[in-house]
């Protein structure tokens, strides 16, 4: 009767446990929603850095000389995606002579190469200043965190498509 009656209560615990999760995911996401563009993206990186802190279990003294390189290296990330992004925004010259389409596909590979230097060069800079380990997790605490928040605004998404009617569920 006493296992029971344990085994119930740890189901009731961890059922309520998951049930808050979720809300919590959907509050989050529906608050990020309201948000104005740049409010939302500065809120997103200040939960980036306590989740890779908190992941990575920084001291104070490798959270000071970690983040100065990772948030240089961050801008360099973004302005290469940015680059990159625009280079599809074209097609890819899909409507074009196929010698502008060869010129963009070369010119997107191209960035794709740059982009993938870039972050070469941040995880050889990130390793002069944390121990391999930690190196190591940085990656997977990333996409961790790009997951949750992606599960986030999924969770608190009524409409993903603001503005458009929501498409019909199959």
């Amino acid at each position: 009767m006493k296992k029971v009656f344990i085994y119930l209560l740890f189901l009731l615990i961890f059922s309520t446990l998951g049930a808050l999760r979720t809300e919590a995911q959907k509050a989050i996401g529906h608050e990020m929603r309201e948000m104005g563009k740049e409010e939302r993206q500065e809120r997103i990186k200040a939960l980036k850095v306590a989740y890779i802190t908190r992941e990575l279990s920084l001291t104070e003294r490798e959270a000071q000389a970690f983040w100065p390189v990772y948030n240089k290296h961050s801008e360099l990330r973004e302005q290469k995606l940015k680059a990159l992004m625009q280079s599809r925004a074209g097609g890819y010259g899909v409507q074009s002579n196929s010698g502008e389409s060869v010129k963009m596909l070369d010119e997107y590979f191209r960035l794709r190469q740059e982009e993938l230097e870039t972050e070469r060069q941040c995880y050889r800079a990130i390793r002069e200043v944390l121990p391999e380990p930690k190196v190591a997790l940085l990656l997977q605490a990333e996409h961790k965190f790009h997951r949750e928040v992606l599960s986030s605004l999924k969770a608190g998404a009524q409409n993903p498509f603001p503005g458009r009617p929501m498409p019909p569920r199959k």
